[in-house]
């Protein structure tokens, strides 16, 4: 069909190519929306998987945002600590007040945040990274570090946090796990209780230079426990301040094959002056 036909220009042809033109055109713009809508939706569902990610994960923050009075040479004889349930069940935060203005300070806003620090840095049981729950035992003698204990219902590990350099370690001598443990009022070292029939042995923990020794040892014939060993988990041990302590010694009555719930009678209570820790 020739353009031009006799001079005049071939109005069908003309249009013929117009609308081929509009279709082809109409077409592209359709296909360059879809690719579009295509690449936002994408964009958005990433965009939504990241924040979910960053949602369900734990942010873990570095210790000088959890220990929030780091750095100014704090003398905590000076100052008692007080732990305060806050928020979800576990969680609290370790306050200090001026023996002498009464004044009040947050040492650590949260003690979860504490755990999780723990958790990414020390090998510790996944239960403790998870569940575990924090609870301050005491200070050192010198003032400048704290002890505090992760556990999870039948124990768990303690560790001395230095408030001013910030130094978190685990004292590996007092790995506690189903054990007589009674801290000393300051809090800076224990007595544990080993279990072994027929009687136990005492140890002293001192958590300043982590080191474990024993101070106790009964006689053949002699017992810390009520009953069994087996039964009877507990011993009696308290401290009366923070250089003695007083314990229970009973006979040995009941042998380990005997299932009956045989009480070992009491001897006495004895009082015992507990060694230096250096």
């Amino acid at each position: 069909m020739p353009f031009l036909r006799k001079g005049k220009t071939n109005i069908k042809y003309f249009l013929i190519v117009f609308i081929i033109a509009v279709i082809v055109s109409g077409g592209i713009l359709v296909y360059s929306k879809n690719i579009n809508k295509q690449t936002i939706s994408s964009s958005q569902t990433s965009e939504i998987k990241i924040l979910e990610k960053v949602k369900n994960e734990t942010v873990i923050k570095p210790l000088e945002k959890i220990v929030l009075l780091s750095g100014n040479g704090l003398n905590l004889n000076e100052w008692d600590i007080k732990q305060i349930s806050v928020g979800e069940w576990g969680d609290s935060k370790l306050i200090i007040i001026n023996k002498e203005t009464k004044q009040e300070k947050t040492l650590i806003n949260s003690t979860f945040e504490l755990r999780d620090y723990i958790g990414q840095n020390f090998e510790v049981a996944s239960l403790l990274k998870k569940d575990g729950v924090i609870g301050f035992i005491g200070s050192s003698e010198k003032g400048d570090e704290i002890y505090f204990m992760l556990s999870y219902e039948y124990g768990g590990s303690v560790f001395g946090l230095n408030i001013n350099s910030l130094n978190l370690r685990e004292i590996k001598s007092a790995d506690f796990f189903a054990l007589t443990v009674a801290y000393s009022p300051k809090g800076d070292k224990a007595i544990v209780g080993e279990k072994k029939y027929p009687g136990s042995l005492l140890y002293l923990v001192c958590f300043e230079n982590d080191s474990k020794k024993i101070i106790f040892t009964p006689k053949i014939e002699e017992t810390l426990h009520k009953q069994l060993p087996e039964l009877d988990d507990q011993i009696y041990v308290k401290w009366l301040d923070d250089n003695t302590i007083e314990y229970k010694i009973y006979e040995v009555k009941s042998k380990i094959t005997d299932t009956s719930l045989i009480t070992n009678p009491l001897i006495g209570k004895y009082l015992l002056k507990v060694p230096d820790c250096y």
